[in-house]
């Protein structure tokens, strides 16, 4: 018979250790059993706030029994007074919960200690008016290359996300829809066959953006060398099976931003992100009087498959002129 576990000689690094690998750490197989999805974004995001922030604080040789609500306090004091905001300062937080609601379930611990969580929730992103986007994106000696300046307008003109732009190739772009069913995965390097949503989804373009993409696809050193399924819209210099840096989109919209005099004190205090061109063309769909379930399935927010069908006739027109109407 085996002897009972000291549980006061489990250390949190020794718990910790392959806890957050993928895809067979207890963390995505505990996840998947209860019927959820994980993926290897999620895991591989836990695994990093585990490492540098969670152990760094409370320490790998400290053991789990000793973890207490004030030992969470710290953790999140600490964090808070390295400058993190509240969402990081929380998914650290969420980080430890998930080891200690594990630790409790293998009787490691008799209950998880409270969890001191940063006040603030997520930070509210902004959004440029039609105007300051329209003179933005007009303005190219404000922009660094073409691909930095045409990820932001398709963007604004569809609402597609960052990874959504970057997993984009060559043969999911037809002549008035791109097919939007993949995302660039910059954690694991890798094409994604899903979205964030999870489901796939089909967005009319205008004429505007399909001479856009033609144009970066005509602009790729790679055009004669790959297959259309692994030609990336937004190219990477020097790496044909990789798209481009999705942080240097993100980078090029705030050096944009900062030529037409936006400095970065007024872009944080305003909450713009990339992200926030999605926030721009759910407005502008809107207002126009798109109707909302349509924009919803346009942007992504809707959880049903999308195809071609789901769009009424005239909306198909109106979207596109939409897209064009700044």
């Amino acid at each position: 018979m085996k002897p009972p576990v000291d549980s006061s000689r489990i250390t949190l690094g020794k718990y910790a250790d392959g806890f957050f690998d993928w895809p067979d750490g207890r963390y995505a197989t505990d996840r998947r059993a209860g019927g959820h999805r994980v993926s290897h974004r999620s895991a591989q995001s836990h695994r990093t706030d585990c490492r540098n922030h969670v152990l760094r604080i409370l320490g790998a040789g400290t053991p789990i029994a000793d973890i207490t609500r004030q030992e969470t306090r710290r953790l999140r004091d600490t964090l808070f007074g390295e400058g993190k905001a509240a969402t990081t300062i929380n998914h650290v937080i969420n980080t430890l919960s998930v080891l200690l609601q594990a630790a409790e379930e293998d009787e490691i611990i008799q209950a998880v200690p409270r969890l001191y969580r940063a006040g603030g929730g997520t930070k509210k992103r902004g959004s440029l008016t039609r105007e300051e986007a329209r003179d933005l994106l007009a303005t190219d000696g404000a922009w660094r290359n073409d691909r930095e300046r045409i990820a932001s307008e398709i963007a604004a003109r569809t609402g597609l996300r960052r990874s959504e732009l970057l997993g984009l190739t060559a043969d999911r772009c037809h002549r008035d829809y791109i097919d939007v069913s993949r995302v660039w995965e910059p954690v694991s390097w890798e094409l994604k066959e899903t979205t964030k949503g999870g489901e796939a989804r089909i967005v009319p373009i205008s004429r505007r953006i399909r001479s856009l993409i033609v144009y970066l696809l005509r602009s790729s050193p790679y055009r004669w060398n790959l297959p259309p399924s692994q030609q990336y819209v937004f190219y990477h210099d020097t790496n044909p099976r990789a798209p481009y840096d999705g942080r240097e989109l993100t980078r090029g919209l705030y050096h944009a931003l900062e030529h037409v005099g936006m400095s970065e004190e007024q872009r944080q205090a305003a909450g713009i992100t990339f992200h926030s061109w999605r926030h721009f063309a759910n407005s502008q769909m809107i207002e126009a009087g798109i109707p909302e379930a349509t924009v919803r399935a346009l942007i992504g927010h809707q959880s049903q498959a999308m195809t071609m069908n789901y769009y009424h006739a005239q909306d198909l027109a109106r979207i596109a002129a939409v897209q064009d109407d700044w």
